[in-house]
């Protein structure tokens, strides 16, 4: 197990910029060209319900997922006029 203090800047940008930025991109991206009733497959790791130290900075990025997921939900409830209203965003843990 790694302390706290050896995850990098760099290495957290790395995996913030892989996990989180990367898949907003693309989901943000592919939502234009989703039809009626199509969906958005969000998929995360059990990192984001128990995460472990040792992998806390992919952790963080797996807990975002999942939290990204809820909000967009949410906003789909609450505005009929945002731009991906008729997406489905689902989640897949494995």
């Amino acid at each position: 197990m790694e302390k706290f203090e050896d995850i990098t800047r760099e290495r957290l940008e790395f995996t913030f910029h892989s996990n989180i930025l990367a898949y907003f991109s693309v989901a943000q991206a592919a939502v234009p060209h989703i039809p009626k009733g199509g969906a958005i497959i969000n998929s995360a790791s059990i990192q984001g319900y128990q995460p472990s130290f040792g992998v806390l900075d992919y952790a963080c990025t797996k807990v975002t997922h999942v939290c990204m997921q809820h909000v967009v939900q949410t906003l789909q409830e609450c505005s009929a006029s945002w731009s991906a209203q008729d997406v489905s965003w689902a989640g897949i843990l494995f």
